[in-house]
């Protein structure tokens, strides 16, 4: 959810910025992310320090004040019995977590959990996630107007953002692998169709309908393994390893970043590889 706030406002300030033709049109933009930052700062001044946290370092007592500053009145009289369940449960941790190493994450079973948490991660970048959250600059490139680039755009966060809040009622109705495949099974769909189109780009409409299917893909990633991706890797994993497993399934993740956030301007860049919607077979083979 923070992502597609953070996307849908990103988009709302670029599209404002559309017909300035000076410097400032970047660099307002840039700036405008500082603004952040004294409401953080404010944010963490006042910000109650983590039960959990309190409860590891040994100071209970503050730990139970922390915990009624963060319960109803009602509920008040219970903050002693939920800290000492914490205190229950970070004995059960320390105790399975001990002498445990990276490497147990790939012995045995845990190996199977270990996997499947990596490609779960690594499967919301190989979905084509560059190429859909690339839109605008691939509208341009299809033949649209700045003007309706940006407007798809805008629009296209604005359903991802509504597409993520409605995600939360479908993970209670579907489970994980229903949602995850389906999900991954109709993004290969989109982009295979966008691609099929650039093969003949002589029609006028095709633009507008490659358009369309983009925001339907953003629609689909944003109701399934966009939230679902998150999941996978937190419950598959054994209990002592959970940590270290999510860690190992994220570093998949930020590294296949890389290596997409590195070659996928030459895909579409007019002046390098040039693929404009054929992109949209690489990323469905993916």
């Amino acid at each position: 959810m923070c992502f597609a706030t953070g996307q849908l406002v990103a988009a709302g300030v670029l599209q404002s910025f559309i017909h300035r033709i000076d410097d400032w049109a970047w660099r307002i933009p840039f700036a405008l992310q500082w603004i952040w930052i004294p409401f953080l700062i404010v944010a963490c001044v006042f910000m109650p320090e983590s039960p959990w946290y309190l409860v590891r370092q040994g100071k209970l007592v503050e730990a139970e004040e922390t915990v009624k500053c963060l319960m109803a009145e009602s509920e008040k009289p219970q903050a002693r019995p939920l800290v000492a369940l914490m205190v229950h449960t970070n004995d059960l941790e320390r105790e399975v977590t001990e002498s445990t190493s990276y490497l147990d994450c790939y012995k045995g079973t845990d190996l199977r959990r270990t996997e499947i948490a990596c490609v779960s991660f690594v499967g919301q970048i190989t979905c084509g996630a560059q190429f859909a959250y690339s839109a605008t600059y691939f509208f341009q490139q299809a033949g649209l107007s700045p003007d309706d680039s940006y407007k798809l755009n805008l629009g296209g966060t604005s359903i991802a953002f509504c597409g993520t809040i409605i995600s939360w009622f479908l993970m209670k109705q579907f489970d994980r692998r229903t949602l995850y495949i389906t999900g991954m099974s109709l993004l290969s769909m989109w982009l295979l169709i966008i691609g099929c189109l650039a093969i003949d780009s002589r029609q006028s409409t095709i633009k507008w309908v490659q358009s369309i299917l983009c925001i339907i893909w953003l629609l689909t990633f944003s109701l399934t393994i966009g939230p679902v991706g998150w999941t996978i890797p937190a419950e598959v994993s054994s209990t002592r390893l959970r940590s270290k497993t999510v860690v190992l399934a994220r570093s998949s993740y930020y590294l296949t970043q890389i290596v997409a956030n590195v070659i996928q301007p030459y895909m579409m860049n007019p002046l390098a590889w040039n693929w404009k919607g054929l992109i949209s077979f690489h990323e469905s083979i993916n």
